[in-house]
């Protein structure tokens, strides 16, 4: 056992002696997955427990919700979603008894639900019920957020909230429980006689459950601070400023060093590229307020990059929960720290675009960084390298499964969210991401109605009201997954004239869909398999509107490609026109060319859960994608629960309706935008340097490095280190100045 705490382990910390026994003919109910940890005492109840019955047996499901509570924080029910209910049969065999029931009220994605309710025996027993603007507070929604994160505060404000313990009498024989947003979490059942001491053992199951959250849940807090003693400069101006190694940008677990002081940050970017650079400062005494902002980066007698090109942001921070400590995690953009204590590590990241116009030369400016009391200046020295821009570039796409849909961050609230303003709130998602390099966000296909199977014509149109006009659009994917689902759970068989038929329609709908939107490239999507035994039933999908000559899609690990036989590779990749495809596999390269071999204009994309900037970026480009596909825009767990932070999100919601803040997450989306758009560039000038024979040897070496090593291993993302652990950011700043330096050569010689 391991001691987190500043303070030396009690001895109530540690269970010493066995749980105290429950009383007898008692009865101890924990529900949930069948590899949880069970609190002392319960038995795993599963989903067909001692004394409790569910209707619809198989449409009952168990899961683990975002923290580690043994009792409190497994659940069982039916899937979570809008006032979906459930009914459940507790049985007694006394003639009277009292069952004390765990409750959690969760909806979408473990997210507190907008109305619940809990009924034994036809009497409400349980009933809750939250405003829009209490969702869209720390009651609801935002649950979580600018929160202490203690074991007190969690035991007595963050618990209550999600969960609720209910006693109810019960008569003899079946006893009706009624759930209505509501699931299990755990029982204890006892005979009436037996109450006062069922009473004294909950009451020491609550006394365990405070120890264990002090100790083992929230045991301490480890804040990002700074145990430099300031020279003489930094405390007249009142700052440390730090340059941080590379590998460890934004790392919540940063420890300055002597080294790591900083009065310039130096820089290379290409002309007609972006450049981030990150930088650090720790106020010497306690701050309301520190701003960082900057004019035009100036060249002598070359020019300027003017300030509407230059962004700086802040990196707020988010709690993360992991081994008992709570870290503080730089994830959100923002424009300045507020209430800063001394010595506390403030991460800013200043990003700057380059137009393709900038001649190559020094541009020099200075950073000011201010309390409104105090100031420093932070030296900034961009090299900017200007590269040949030929035209005839081959474009590339990034995409989203999502369709920016307002339900996926406000959940069950999206409901009571008038119908216009869910438009408005998807297009204030949709131009955040457009406006960050997205150009091509899914949009919803013709849906089916459920009974007669016919397109529900109303809806058809309903995506386009707030779909983004695009300047250089990619390949948009409209959603036909739904409307398959909706076919196969009507038990349609694939391959029938009825399926056939069907599909035609969709895929007739879906061209009047994007003639009306005036989308100038799309492609149909049928869906990702996830596991083996779905392969054929989206490979059925894809065959129908093949036939029915539309432009098909679908997502897979490339793990399954490889399982398959010649023939059968050979069949799927001719009915598709885009393929995005999870890299899982070395071989993935290979799939991408025996995909697009002879068939230019198909479309071969990465699909990712969250934005790496190797993966989207430099491994993107050496296997041969056309660009990558981003699952979702926001997390499915709740945004601001610190135990289940999870750096997928690339926007987050604010308490004002329809308010988004960027996060690192779409930063790091947009610098693999900016080396995968480099890596495209300098393989177009090695092609043209080849043409007028000049020597391209240099580069040509430096990409040929990049596609060995992404032929040989496969990416995997570090949630903890918000990056892939396959290649070090250092080794990807090398590769981008040795390009840039190597391109910039080559375009001197194609401009003489």
């Amino acid at each position: 056992m391991r001691n987190t705490s500043h303070e030396p382990i009690v001895i109530d910390n540690v269970r010493l002696t066995p749980p105290l026994a429950p009383p007898k003919g008692v009865v101890l109910l924990d529900f949930g997955p069948p590899n949880q940890a069970v609190w002392p005492g319960f038995e795993p109840a599963g989903t067909m427990g001692k004394a409790i019955m569910w209707s619809g047996n198989y449409r009952i499901y168990c899961y683990s919700a975002g923290y580690p509570d043994p009792l409190q924080g497994d659940i069982a029910g039916r899937v979570l979603g809008y006032k979906q209910k459930e009914n459940t049969i507790i049985q007694s065999q006394t003639d009277k008894a009292i069952a004390w029931i765990w409750m959690t009220h969760y909806s979408y994605g473990f997210s507190p639900a907008t109305e619940y309710e809990a009924k034994v025996n036809n009497r409400v027993v349980l009933r809750g019920k939250l405003s829009p603007a209490q969702m869209l507070s720390n009651q609801g929604l935002l649950l979580g957020k600018d929160q202490p994160w203690t074991a007190d505060w969690f035991e007595k404000s963050f618990i209550p909230k999600i969960v609720s313990t209910v006693e109810v009498n019960l008569k003899k024989g079946n006893n009706a429980l009624e759930l209505m947003n509501c699931q299990i979490a755990a029982m204890i059942i006892s005979p009436a006689k037996y109450k006062r001491a069922t009473l004294d053992y909950i009451r020491n199951i609550k006394q365990d459950l405070s120890r264990y959250y002090r100790q083992f849940v929230l045991a301490d807090q480890s804040r990002p601070h700074c145990d430099l003693s300031p020279n003489e400069d930094e405390a007249k101006s009142g700052f440390i400023i730090l340059s941080p190694p590379r590998d460890e940008w934004f790392s919540r677990t940063y420890k300055p060093a002597p080294e790591h002081r900083t009065k310039q940050l130096d820089a290379i970017v290409a002309s007609g590229s972006a450049v981030t650079i990150a930088f650090a400062v720790v106020p010497c005494k306690k701050a309301r307020l520190i701003r960082a902002y900057i004019n035009n980066l100036i060249a002598p007698s070359k020019g300027i990059i003017p300030r509407g090109n230059i962004t700086i942001y802040s990196l707020n921070t988010m709690p993360v929960v992991r081994d008992g400590l709570v870290y503080y995690q730089p994830y959100i953009l923002g424009q300045d720290f507020r209430n800063v204590p001394a010595g506390e590590i403030c991460w800013f990241a200043l990003r700057i675009t380059v137009p393709q116009r900038t001649r190559t030369g020094d541009y020099r400016g200075k950073i000011n960084i201010s309390t409104g009391t105090r100031s420093a200046q932070l030296s900034v020295n961009l090299h900017v390298v200007h590269l040949k821009d030929e035209k005839g570039t081959v474009e590339r796409v990034v995409g989203l499964l999502s369709t920016g849909n307002c339900g996926e961050v406000y959940h069950s609230l999206s409901y009571l969210i008038p119908r216009m303003q869910r438009h408005r709130i998807r297009q204030n998602i949709l131009t955040n991401l457009v406006n960050a390099g997205i150009n091509a966000p899914a949009l919803a296909g013709p849906l089916l109605e459920w009974h007669r199977l016919r397109i529900n014509r109303s809806l058809l149109f309903d995506g386009l009201r707030s779909y983004p006009r695009l300047k250089n659009p990619g390949k948009t994917l409209i959603r036909l997954d739904y409307a398959f689902e909706v076919l196969e759970g009507r038990k349609i068989p694939a391959g029938t004239s009825r399926y056939r038929n069907i599909a035609r329609d969709l895929v007739k709908a879906s061209q009047e869909l994007v003639h009306r939107g005036r989308i100038k490239d799309y492609t149909l999507y049928c869906g990702n398999p996830y596991t083996k035994e779905r392969i054929q039933r989206i490979t059925s999908r894809v065959e129908a509107v093949h036939r029915a000559n539309g432009k098909a899609a679908m997502a897979i690990y490339a793990s399954y490609i490889n399982s398959m036989s010649a023939a059968e590779k050979t069949k799927l990749f001719a009915l598709l026109d885009t393929l995005l495809c999870l890299p899982n596999h070395t071989s993935i390269a290979t799939i991408a060319s025996h995909f697009k071999k002879g068939h230019a204009n198909k479309t071969f994309a990465v699909l990712l859960s969250y934005p790496d900037v190797y993966t989207a970026g430099f491994y993107s480009w050496a296997i041969g994608a056309d660009g990558v596909y981003l699952k979702q825009v926001f997390s499915y767990y709740p945004l601001f629960n610190a135990f289940s932070f999870n750096p997928m999100s690339l926007l987050l919601p604010e308490q004002s309706p329809g308010r988004f803040v960027p996060t690192l997450a779409l930063l790091n989306l947009q610098r693999a935008i900016d080396d995968y758009d480099l890596a495209r560039r300098c393989e177009h000038l090695v092609n043209i340097a080849k043409q007028h024979n000049i020597d391209a040897t240099e580069l040509q070496k430096i990409l040929d490095e990049i596609r060995i090593i992404a032929g040989k291993t496969v990416p995997r993302f570090v949630p903890d280190k918000l990056r892939s652990d396959t290649i070090l950011p250092s080794q990807l700043e090398k590769w981008r100045e040795s390009m840039i330096k190597a391109a910039g050569e080559i375009s001197k010689k194609l401009s003489k």
